[in-house]
Formats: C-alpha cells, structure tokens, sequence
C-alpha cells in the first residue's frame, strides 16, 4: 500500500510498537499448549504459563 504524501511520518515512534503478524499469533496459539516452554518463561526451570484466557 502506497503511503499518502500528505501525513507526516513520525520517526518519534519508530520502534516503539511491536506488530504481531497473523502468522506468529497463529503460532502462539497453536503450539502453547504443546510447547508452553516456547512461548512462556520458565522460572527454576518450571514454565511459568500465562492466564490469558477468560474461564469457560
């Protein structure tokens, strides 16, 4: 796409936000159940798994 010429670009911001592709939240959610050591820390080398879902 095409940037407009008219807006400004804000070179303040460059790197300040982190983009997650549809590729890489498909991933998360597909492997943190099988793989929670890939996408959660481990603390004393036990995963420390997120809630991030709402209960059912």
């Amino acid at each position: 796409m095409p940037r407009d010429a008219a807006r400004p670009v804000r070179t303040d911001l460059c790197g300040f936000f982190k983009v997650t592709t549809l590729e890489q939240a498909m991933d998360f959610y597909a492997t943190r159940d099988t793989d929670p050591a890939r996408c959660y820390p481990t603390r004393n080398g036990v995963v420390v798994r997120f809630n991030d879902l709402p209960a059912a």
